[in-house]
């Protein structure tokens, strides 16, 4: 279980907050879903390095943060909340607003 918490780590501090997209082709296996996806988006590590991409676009000062991470089994389950300022290009047909905005979210991952 420690294993599967230390790859969504990685996920949130490599890829969210370090912009290391290549790391998800590690952790992304290719029977992957992403069951909350963006318009258009395609399946696979693929489609969330696009999903990360866009969102660091948009918000290009983006910084996660970690608050909790619960496993059992193949199961774990990761809270968290993300802040940054629309100063990028136009996200989800929005345009640039020059706001901070706080976000929380909670996401599972198999």
């Amino acid at each position: 279980m420690e294993a599967n918490k230390d790859c969504i780590r990685r996920v949130f501090e490599e890829v969210h907050n370090g912009g290391k997209l290549s790391v998800l082709d590690t952790l992304i296996g290719a029977a992957y879903v992403d069951h909350n996806p963006s318009p258009g988006q395609p399946a696979g590590a693929a489609g969330v390095k696009g999903k990360v991409e866009t969102l660091r676009a948009a918000f290009p000062d983006v910084r996660f943060a970690l608050e909790d991470l619960v496993a059992e089994g193949d199961l774990v389950a990761a809270r968290y909340s993300w802040r940054g300022t629309h100063k990028g290009e136009s996200y989800l047909g929005i345009p640039p607003s020059g706001k901070s905005i706080f976000v929380r979210g909670m996401d599972f991952y198999r």
